[in-house]
């Protein structure tokens, strides 16, 4: 489906004064769609989130992870579905799969989340895939998201057997750290991942938009392994 779109450029400053040394111009490229896309609706989504609460989670790990997890939660329509599953060494189906229907409910089962125990990755995804596969179609986009610090203990190898799983059966297993430096963790997951591009979504410009080069945009265009580019 094809659809038009809008570029917009502007500088972080409009003069440059002359000097002998370097100076550094930043430029917000935007990307916009136009005319007719607003009421376009997007695939349906099929989102099980696996969440780690084993005790290396304890504290503001835990704490952005659960932040992390109402934020996906916030973003699901009526015409999605979710489950939750967390685990330590073993697993809990703390939402089954469903329509979301109620998501200031399934917020509350994400605050009420306690960190303990050791870490087996490889049990909350088991739970995961018995979730998922309990319907064998799905009209829409099906992903298991793993929010974690990383670290498992025993069962790697049933981890990379899982994953194959789930990509045959055309589901996509994306681990996610939510913690840490904003930049620093975006800069981590570029290098570890190998990109070509990084996107900085971005909600507005002027005094804002100032702000926000001074932190987390020009940190990140400092150091990333590849191109920058913001986006709103």
């Amino acid at each position: 489906m094809e659809r038009d779109i809008r570029l917009s450029c502007t500088p972080s400053r409009e003069r440059l004064p002359v000097l002998q040394e370097q100076q550094v111009l930043y430029l917000l490229i935007e990307l916009l769609p136009t005319g007719g896309g607003e009421g376009r609706a997007r695939m349906p989504l099929d989102i099980c989130l696996v969440l780690d609460c084993s005790s290396s989670m304890r504290g503001d790990r835990l704490h952005q992870a659960k932040e992390a997890a109402r934020y996906i939660v916030g973003q699901l329509t009526p015409e999605d579905y979710f489950c939750l599953i967390t685990f330590n060494d073993r697993a809990a189906v703390v939402v089954p799969r469903q329509p979301v229907q109620t998501p200031a409910a399934i917020r509350e089962h994400i605050s009420e989340i306690q960190a303990s125990g050791g870490t087996e990755m490889g049990r909350g995804l088991e739970q995961a895939m018995e979730q998922m596969f309990r319907v064998a179609a799905f009209s829409g986009v099906r992903r298991i998201i793993l929010l974690t610090d990383g670290q498992t203990y025993g069962d790697e190898q049933r981890c990379v057997e899982l994953a194959h799983k789930a990509q045959e059966a055309g589901m996509e297993i994306k681990m996610l750290r939510p913690f840490g430096h904003p930049a620093q963790t975006i800069v981590e997951v570029a290098k570890e991942g190998n990109y070509d591009l990084i996107l900085v979504g971005h909600s507005g410009v002027s005094g804002v938009w100032a702000a926000f080069l001074g932190t987390t945009a020009e940190k990140v265009s400092r150091h990333a392994p590849c191109s920058v580019l913001i986006v709103r």
